[in-house]
């Protein structure tokens, strides 16, 4: 009995809930466990994975590809057998901001776009398109300032009605058209705020870097490479500071919880950001 208790493979669901929570503390935002069969069930159904464990592995060859086989064709390359044990496993790392100051690389389609969102608690962004000067892979951005987050809020909730959360961002389904944005402002009264939008448009090896809490979305215009990392310097915190007292109101206006990635809840997290801790982190707590 002993033997088997030691051979028995990790719960990869608590594992993954152990991470949620200490991000959970770190943050004071709240954990959300996805069950990793779920997750396996539902890339099953989309075909990416077969039962057997392979990209399409239940896809049948057809009548032409069985009666001529390639030949000298190279050998298959390995693929990830297990999507959804790969995710519980990084899931299930002590170090729960993993990727959040990584690198991560985008591939871009003609015509493809990313939804109306703004960085994981509220960090800054850094994006370069990694093209050639002559491939034309260009971008346009579109976003609306820190500042106007709130009123962000206020033009979602009319554009949505019922179908609007208090995490609408988080979720990144949404793209806004801007004109419809400039109408909406041009019907409000003159005492009233604007909701304020800015348009940029990004060459191949250009930089874009957004602000702390800044929303944004975009389309691409071309086919590409983009990479993107965060980053928090000293000036993150009373930025993000901004960011949560928007979503206070918002808490308390709606009845309704933020996304545990938005940003931190500082008035309960006592000096757990201050600037010493900032500068020089607790390693021994981590």
């Amino acid at each position: 009995i002993a033997e088997a208790r030691a051979a028995a493979p990790p719960d990869r669901d608590a594992m993954a809930l152990a991470a949620r929570k200490e991000e959970m503390r770190a943050t004071g935002g709240s954990a959300i466990l996805v069950n990793s069969d779920a997750v396996r069930r539902k890339i099953e159904r989309k075909g990416i994975l077969g039962k057997s464990g392979g990209i399409n592995a239940g896809k049948k060859k057809g009548k032409q590809q069985s009666k001529n086989p390639v030949k000298d064709s190279p050998p298959p390359q390995p693929v990830v057998a297990d999507a959804s044990a790969y995710i519980a496993k990084a899931s299930a790392r002590r170090l729960w901001g993993v990727g959040i100051v990584t690198p991560w690389l985008y591939y871009m389609g003609v015509g493809s776009i990313f939804p109306l969102h703004f960085e994981d608690y509220a960090f800054g962004s850094a994006n370069v398109i990694l093209a050639r000067p002559d491939s034309q892979a260009w971008v346009v951005w579109y976003s609306i300032p820190r500042a106007d987050l709130y009123l962000l809020h206020v033009y979602l909730r009319e554009l949505l009605g019922d179908a609007y959360t208090l995490d609408v961002l988080e979720m990144r389904k949404i793209w806004l058209d801007p004109v419809r944005i400039e109408q909406w402002n041009a019907k409000r009264k003159k005492t009233e705020d604007k909701l304020r939008v800015y348009r940029h448009v990004q060459k191949p090896g250009d930089y874009v870097v957004t602000d702390y809490g800044s929303v944004h979305w975009g389309v691409n215009l071309g086919a590409g490479w983009k990479a993107a990392v965060n980053f928090a310097y000293l000036g993150w915190k009373p930025a993000a500071e901004e960011v949560n007292e928007v979503y206070r109101q918002l808490e308390r206006e709606l009845g309704q919880s933020r996304h545990h990635r938005c940003c931190p809840k500082f008035h309960e997290l006592g000096d757990r950001f201050s600037e010493a801790n900032i500068v020089a982190p607790d390693t021994k707590e981590r």
